[in-house]
């Protein structure tokens, strides 16, 4: 595998100096294989980056040591994206980023998971499942929540009336304050319906 990832990054007379592999690891990076989440793939790709100019790797460093991390179906992505080139091709980490987020933060699915948070509803879901897919999918649409105002207006969208007019009066801090009112009935005279912990179990009020 070493000899493969050899021929694609051109590091001749980088013996003895940079930053070697082991330096990087020191840092922990985290492998990656898959993902059904394209926002965990951008995660790990900033992540894997930050540490990457943590030690002070250059570009070739950069991608000889982020594509070590790689496994699975993730190597196998690297593998046929290399043998599609000529032997002496040599990636910038710009193109590598780019072909990164296009096999696994593809434009298409991200519009799929904005289009799935916009049409979230919680309905009958425990309060903490819907907690919990409002923040993942409301990642996928930062515009619509990139404000205090904005989240609320989003996380209380199929509230009732009643609750709604409540919570619009709500001071700053306001997201805190209503998902805190929502999960736990904290505000007397409106019916939250049943109250849920944070393991998704019913609570005796």
């Amino acid at each position: 595998m070493q000899d493969f990832f050899t021929h694609v990054i051109n590091d001749r007379g980088n013996e003895g100096k940079g930053v070697t592999l082991s330096d990087f690891q020191n840092a922990r990076p985290l492998p990656f294989t898959s993902t059904p989440e394209p926002m965990d793939a951008e995660d790990w790709l900033m992540d894997t980056e930050r540490k990457l100019r943590t030690v002070g790797c250059n570009d070739e460093e950069k991608i000889r040591y982020t594509t070590y991390l790689l496994s699975g179906p993730a190597a196998s992505w690297w593998e046929n994206l290399v043998a599609v080139h000529p032997p002496d091709k040599v990636f910038t980490w710009e193109e590598f980023k780019k072909k990164f987020r296009d096999a696994h933060v593809p434009d298409s699915v991200v519009e799929l998971k904005k289009r799935e948070f916009e049409e979230l509803r919680q309905n009958t879901a425990p309060i903490m499942q819907y907690v919990r897919d409002f923040n993942r999918l409301s990642r996928y649409a930062p515009e619509d929540v990139d404000t205090e105002e904005k989240r609320k207006k989003w996380f209380m969208k199929d509230c009732d009336p009643e609750e709604e007019a409540i919570n619009d009066g709500a001071p700053e801090g306001s997201y805190e304050l209503v998902y805190e009112e929502r999960s736990t009935g904290g505000v007397e005279g409106v019916d939250y319906g049943i109250v849920y912990g944070p393991d998704d179990t019913e609570v005796e009020e």
